[in-house]
């Protein structure tokens, strides 16, 4: 019979994400809707006698559906953040799937968040020899909550550590 590894247990284990800027459904009713209008006031414009209009129309469509796409591929991106007893490991993948890791010592790493959060304020994770600046696209008060809920779980490897 061979024995199986045990598995540490995870004490903390976040996976943050940007806020989506719109749903697929609401994308294809905001672009839709849009060019709907478009159509009828590059319609009225034809008629007028201004039919040059109608392509700037259809331009100002394409760009709001560009900038959407845009915006929806960014939105791929995100941090993950897992903890055992031995180690932090900080995850940051970016919109086009590119990844970096951190690995921390738990016992030494401090979370820092500038008081009062704002919108500018980030996360800080550091210890000894490494800095991370993690949930950039979270709202203040999420930064704050995963700061709080960082520390407790990094608090509770020290009262796990051996004497």
């Amino acid at each position: 019979m061979s024995e199986r590894p045990v598995a540490e247990p995870v004490l903390f284990d976040a996976v943050i994400y940007p806020n989506p800027p719109i749903s697929r459904n609401g994308f294809i009713l905001v672009v839709g809707g849009f060019a709907v209008l478009s159509g009828a006031i590059g319609l009225a414009t034809f008629l007028a006698g201004a039919w040059p209009v109608i392509g700037f129309l259809g331009l100002d469509v394409l760009a709001l559906a560009l900038g959407f796409a845009v915006v929806r591929r960014r939105a791929r991106a995100f941090e993950a953040v897992h903890l055992v007893r031995e180690r932090l490991t900080i995850r940051r993948v970016d919109h086009r799937g590119r990844s970096a890791e951190w690995r921390l010592l738990p016992y030494f790493t401090r979370v820092e968040l500038d008081q009062p959060a704002g919108h500018l304020s980030l996360v800080r994770v550091r210890d000894h020899t490494t800095r991370v600046h993690i949930g950039a696209f979270l709202t203040p008060r999420e930064r704050a909550e995963l700061a709080q809920a960082l520390r407790t779980a990094l608090g509770s490897t020290k009262t796990l550590m051996p004497l």
